[in-house]
């Protein structure tokens, strides 16, 4: 059985620590905090290792589009299959979050992953070893404690030439 992460924060002063139980941190959070932690949580899916919180934090029907889809997709299962794929590419990939902005129901989270390009080809370059380091902007929307919608936007160009691979001109 997999042990859940403690979240610590601070409450009149005083540190405060919860297992990942959204019902008592919904007691001691405003509900902007709690989407806060939601969305730092689930961008640990991003992670290599990290698919398992999928079942936990994305709604069944999750809507989902990052600037490398072709077009939006939906269903936790294919998020799944888009993440495995990523850590297949990437398997030691680690995501930070840099910074946490939220309003209402929406969490936007500017983040930074580090990673080695160890297999399958990206941008016509195979598996080249190299190490990379990308930012990008993720917008969750969520839901009953719940990611019903990410959208992701990530420096592709970055990547790109810290792989070597050259982006094609319009003539």
């Amino acid at each position: 059985m997999r042990q859940k992460p403690n979240y610590y924060f601070f409450l009149n002063g005083r540190a405060r620590v919860f297992g990942y139980n959204l019902d008592a941190m919904s007691q001691a959070l405003s509900p902007l905090e709690l989407n806060k932690i939601i969305a730092r949580r689930f961008l640990k899916i991003w992670d290599a290792g990290g698919e398992a919180l999928v079942h936990d934090l994305a709604a069944p029907d999750i809507l989902f589009s990052h600037s490398r889809l072709q077009e939006p997709m939906r269903g936790a299962a294919l998020l799944q299959q888009v993440l495995e794929q990523t850590h297949e590419t990437f398997p030691d990939m680690r995501i930070e979050a840099d910074d946490v902005i939220a309003e209402g129901a929406q969490v936007v989270v500017y983040w930074t992953y580090r990673a080695t390009h160890r297999s399958n080809v990206l941008f016509g370059i195979a598996a080249s070893g190299k190490r990379v380091q990308v930012s990008g902007v993720t917008l969750y929307r969520i839901e009953n404690h719940k990611v019903v919608e990410e959208f992701a936007f990530s420096d592709t160009m970055s990547l790109m030439l810290q792989l070597g691979a050259t982006p094609s001109r319009a003539e």
